[in-house]
């Protein structure tokens, strides 16, 4: 029983050494679950969000229906590409650690929206449609998402707690040149997202007939 205890209270730690490490991404997830979930079971209550949802996805046929690889590749990598931009402006701000939340939460509200849409209005192909067209690369559009909200509010607060009476002393210059650094590399995800939408576009958009 003794052992049974001791095991229990290392993997307790461990799971809340590993929530405080991860406060901000833990949140950010949460917020984004959150989103998706009121985005899908609200469908259809608010009409500029429907409007939205559907002017979209017939916006997204007719584009990419016509474009070549390379426009695809282009167009989804600057749409993400702003997406990127604007958590990280941001988080170059106190009020990041506000408005970043808020921002997850909408772009997850949004695409609740839109999968709720598909899946009422198109039945089955709806649901083969989001499966193959739009998740694969939103998955990775969102995991990219989350990470850089994660280190634009670590950066936020940071700039805060500069402004703190008797606060550690902090090389701002040096931090935001390693903030500028991981945005770098976190676009070379959001470049892989927007190929993987372009191969999958050019390949199964025009076998979906919405």
């Amino acid at each position: 029983m003794q052992k049974g205890k001791v095991v229990n209270l290392r993997s307790c730690n461990k799971i809340f050494e590993f929530a405080v490490k991860n406060n901000f991404l833990i949140l950010l997830t949460t917020v984004f679950i959150i989103g998706l979930c009121i985005g899908v079971f609200t469908f259809g209550k608010y009409e500029t969000v429907s409007l939205f949802s559907d002017w979209y996805i017939e916006d997204m046929i007719s584009e990419r229906s016509n474009d070549g690889f390379l426009n695809i590749v282009l167009n989804s990598f600057i749409g993400s590409a702003m997406l990127l931009l604007l958590v990280f402006i941001c988080g170059s701000s106190f009020m990041g650690v506000l408005l970043i939340p808020l921002f997850v939460g909408l772009k997850s509200f949004l695409h609740g929206s839109i999968a709720a849409m598909l899946y009422s209005v198109y039945s089955l192909k709806g649901i083969a449609f989001h499966a193959v067209i739009i998740l694969p690369a939103s998955i990775i559009v969102t995991v990219v998402l989350l990470i850089s909200a994660k280190e634009a509010m670590r950066f936020s607060v940071l700039l805060a707690r500069v402004t703190l009476p008797q606060s550690a002393p902090i090389n701002i210059s040096l931090e935001f040149k390693g903030y500028c650094v991981k945005f770098l590399i976190i676009s070379v995800f959001v470049l892989l997202s927007a190929v993987v939408d372009a191969i999958i576009s050019c390949n199964f958009l025009n076998s979906f007939t919405l």
